[in-house]
């Protein structure tokens, strides 16, 4: 019952006058009170079965209830309901009135001043007793819904009382062998442990008491059927029926051993492809770069891009491009040893890592790559597709660093991809990519700052400018996804989106630091919008198609700044005729 909750309050009464001094006296005294007048039996039956009231007083005097009949009503319809007496001056032997524990208090009718102190203590006493009565059913819900979480809980408890079991989960009763509730109350608990700990455990109980918080002990566990296995327990003070316990978690460590390893194995690796993903790689590049320099050391690197891999997946689909990474990760799989390592490197691109003595083997597997990928037939969603690949291959001589190794396969196969794909090229140090003079520059700059370099090297810094500006002007840019795979088993799709500009021949430029430059000359705004409203487009065609797709979009802080930002959503979200919960955007 809220403090500032009126008081419903129940007066029996003959006098209508005199009712209404009191209301008035109450209310004076900052009490809000909410008033029923009675002076019939059968008015005060039906007045307690429709209403439920706070307090009621009875006014004594002639041709009103008799006061034993009033307050057996009153004590009827609810148990808690205090009942004061109004009593005339000069009622003799006010002791014999107060016998009964319904009558709360007896006041003489014209000490209203006392009157309106015994309504704010009853009204106290009942809040409080509201107040306890709520807490006990909280209390209730509680225990309820600790019971229910411990009985479904997927650890092993239970609870022990001097040594032996009172109680236990199903979770604990299946690890040691499907028992039953009855088999576990009253076996000793020295009884799940294996033999070969019994004297390590008794020691460990023995020093229990003195421990306060949780303790915890690894053993052995043995199950009824004979099974022994690692454990740890967790010891903590508990209470059942107001009685004290000892609650035990037990925990299988085999089994955490096995989490631990499937953990290890999804960190290592593309949850899409089921290749090495590119962490795991470049580690292994960067182990294999500080052996260089030593006999019978020497690698190549297979860089390897599907060609056209945006057009493909802009006319099947973004699940059918899913399908179809999968399976050229399948067809390369089938192209490596067991001593090769390869692993998918970016959003449609794989790298191959391997030993070698002889550099044309290299050159054989990228030709049967090649040939293999063009052989392939592959069928999703109504759509044939051929894909074809473009390969650099890189050999270690003279890298300094894993980066420089990577890079030198990488512009290899964009030669490759510039001269129309489906084909392999060896780099040449002393050969320039067609549309990577700049990067080449700026490379020799960086190792001698004069002043002029320095100026040149703003140039280009400017042309990185103008070629953002180019592609939001000509429309040369292009999203990619990338899918977020959930741990916990979400069945729904769900893609990072990633903007890529394009070249001349509507083919991805591969500038790593080019929106860095964007964000410094605040053009990351318009980029973003550019983002947005074509993410919105493309998912709004996927759900019209029946797939449960979201996005995930990265925000600049430009945008974020920029307080037309949110109306430009909202605004394309309209237009498109999207739901606002199928986008989520990300800040860094």
């Amino acid at each position: 019952m809220p403090a500032s909750a009126p008081i419903k309050l129940l007066i029996i009464d003959p006098s209508r006058d005199d009712t209404e001094l009191r209301i008035s006296t109450l209310r004076n005294a900052g009490l809000a009170v909410h008033a029923k007048r009675v002076d019939k039996e059968r008015d005060l039956v039906d007045m307690l079965g429709n209403a439920d009231f706070d307090i009621v007083l009875y006014a004594c005097g002639d041709g009103n209830i008799a006061l034993s009949d009033a307050y057996e009503i009153c004590a009827q319809a609810k148990q808690d309901l205090p009942f004061i007496v109004l009593h005339q001056d000069g009622i003799a032997n006010e002791g014999q009135m107060t016998t009964n524990q319904k009558i709360r208090d007896i006041i003489p009718q014209h000490d209203l001043q006392r009157i309106q102190r015994v309504v704010k203590r009853e009204l106290q006493d009942l809040r409080g007793r509201q107040q306890l009565d709520d807490l006990k059913r909280q209390l209730r819900e509680s225990e309820q819904r600790c019971a229910s979480l411990i009985e479904t809980s997927q650890n092993a408890i239970a609870y022990i009382h001097e040594g032996m079991h009172i109680g236990a989960n199903t979770a604990y009763l299946g690890m040691f062998g499907n028992l039953d509730v009855e088999d576990i109350e009253g076996l000793p608990i020295l009884d799940m442990v294996a033999s070969s700990d019994h004297k390590k455990f008794k020691a460990f109980l023995r020093k229990l008491p003195e421990k306060s918080g949780i303790s915890e002990l690894d053993v052995k566990c043995q199950s009824s059927n004979g099974d022994i296995f690692d454990a740890r327990m967790e010891f903590s003070n508990a209470s059942i029926d107001n009685e004290p316990c000892t609650q035990i978690i037990i925990r299988d460590q085999s089994s955490k051993n096995e989490l631990e390893e499937k953990i290890e194995l999804i960190s290592l690796q593309d949850l899409q492809t089921g290749l090495y993903n590119r962490s795991f790689f470049s580690k292994k590049l960067e182990e294999a770069v500080a052996h260089f320099q030593e006999p019978d050391s020497a690698c190549s690197l297979l860089y390897i891009s599907i060609d056209q891999f945006q057009a493909i997946q802009n006319s099947a689909g973004i699940a059918a491009g899913d399908a179809i990474l999968k399976a050229i990760a399948s067809i390369l799989s089938e192209a490596v040893s067991e001593d090769e390592i390869l692993a998918r490197f970016g959003d449609h691109s794989f790298t191959i890592l391997r030993q070698c003595s002889k550099n044309a083997k290299a050159e054989e597997i990228a030709g049967n790559i090649c040939e293999a990928l063009d052989r392939q037939f592959i069928e999703q969603f109504e759509h044939g597709i051929n894909p074809t690949c473009s390969i650099g291959i890189a050999y270690s001589e003279g890298e300094t660093s894993s980066q420089d190794f990577i890079d030198h396969a990488y512009f290899s196969c964009e030669m490759a991809r510039t001269n129309g794909g489906n084909q392999f090229a060896v780099y040449d140090p002393n050969a320039a990519l067609p549309g990577y003079e700049d990067d080449l520059l700026l490379d020799r700059m960086q190792k001698n700052n004069t002043e002029q370099e320095q100026e040149e090297i703003e140039e280009i810094t400017i042309d990185a400018e103008g070629l953002i500006k180019e592609a939001l002007t000509n429309d040369r840019m292009r999203l990619v996804y990338q899918p977020v795979v959930s741990l916990q088993g979400d069945s729904r799709e769900n893609y990072a989106v990633m903007v890529r500009l394009l070249d001349d021949h509507n083919e991805e430029i591969n500038t790593s630091n080019i929106f860095d430059k964007a964000e410094v000359n605040e053009l990351m705004v318009d980029v973003d919008r550019w983002v947005i409203k074509h993410a919105i487009q493309e998912l709004t065609r996927q759900r019209k198609e029946g797939r449960k797709i979201n996005f995930f979009v990265t925000l600049s802080n430009a945008s974020i700044v920029d307080p037309s930002t949110l109306l430009m959503i909202c605004d394309n979200l309209r237009e498109a005729q999207a739901k606002g919960a199928w986008l989520t955007f990300q800040i860094r």
